[in-house]
């Protein structure tokens, strides 16, 4: 008994790995009056990029758990197990998507079936959990009602930047235009995981299916290529102090510096998603990136910098702390 409860943590975590694991073992797609099971869709068709994409809502799920059960006092780690675990629910929602392109065949003809609906599930109690261990002191671990109402009227503006405000780049997707704009304040004033739910998960999903492109495009374009924007936030301790709303040189250089990086990471997700299903090389993929991605975030930085000055004075009266208050 005594040796059990030294491994304790180690039993429970095989214990909801093998929970996980079992999704694999389950019926996982419907397609052609038929089903197939989690390692039949996965693994029976030969290889393929999209295997990855469908694999990694596993890896996401299993890392998340493992942060879960260690997390200790590493405060950062179930904030992490969240944002993974909300990310893997969504690509196991996309399943049908990812399954259509490996065979294929038409999204509408492949349907869920209970393997990834009962693992999207897990996934959903995983984050549930994770929350219960977040650091409270924290104020960028937590959420309160003030800013999931100011976080979806950044979005909800973004989306409409996207659809009215953007002039269209090329023949497989892009465009120059302000929708990052408002996602870049989100991630300035809440951070970066904050930042990455609000631009990769939440408005990579809308713009997702208003572009009618396919769910198949979602990890890398939209998840990985708005989420990079996320970026910006790992610097808002200096950008967007709570309690200073004076422009300095610092907090501008590393404006700069952190759209850079979103411009960086946004280029090389879209630049995978191109080589992947466009049959781009690595040169052709980056130099189809850079017509458009560039344009796209110098724009919204340029008004970033005019509107620091305001920005920092909003952030000052109503920083992240005092929204707390208001619940």
């Amino acid at each position: 008994m005594e040796f059990v409860k030294k491994i304790k943590k180690e039993l429970v975590l095989v214990g909801l790995l093998i929970l996980m694991f079992v999704g694999l073992f389950l019926p996982y797609i419907y397609y052609n009056d038929s089903f197939e099971l989690g390692y039949q869709a996965i693994f029976g068709h030969g290889f393929n990029w999209i295997i990855f994409i469908l694999i990694l809502p596993y890896i996401l799920l299993g890392v998340s758990i493992g942060f879960v059960v260690y997390h200790q006092k590493h405060y950062v780690l179930p904030p992490l197990a969240i944002l993974m675990s909300l990310i893997a629910l969504t690509l196991f929602i996309f399943v049908p998507s990812f399954y259509a392109y490996l065979i294929g065949a038409s999204e509408s003809d492949c349907f869920l079936n209970v393997g990834p609906i009962l693992l999207a599930f897990y996934c959903a109690i995983i984050a549930i959990f994770a929350y219960s261990f977040v650091d409270r002191k924290n104020r960028y671990s937590k959420i309160s009602v003030y800013e999931m109402v100011e976080i979806s009227i950044f979005v909800a503006i973004a989306v409409v930047l996207d659809m009215f405000a953007q002039i269209d780049i090329g023949a497989t997707g892009g465009s120059i235009g302000f929708a990052m704009l408002p996602l870049m304040i989100i991630t300035m004033r809440h951070g970066p995981i904050k930042g990455f739910v609000a631009s990769g998960i939440i408005f990579g999903f809308i713009t997702c299916l208003t572009d009618g492109w396919g769910f198949v495009y979602f990890p890398f374009d939209y998840l990985l290529g708005f989420g990079s924007i996320a970026l910006l936030g790992i610097f808002n301790k200096w950008t967007m102090p709570k309690d200073d709303s004076k422009v300095h040189v610092k907090g501008v250089i590393l404006i700069i510096v952190g759209v850079i990086l979103v411009m960086i990471g946004r280029t090389i997700a879209s630049s995978i998603s191109s080589m992947l299903f466009y049959g781009y090389n690595l040169t052709e993929a980056i130099i189809y990136q850079m017509t458009y991605v560039p344009g796209a975030c110098g724009a919204s930085l340029i008004v970033l910098l005019l509107l620091y000055k305001p920005l920092l004075i909003v952030n000052k009266r109503y920083n992240v702390k005092k929204s707390d208050e208001l619940n």
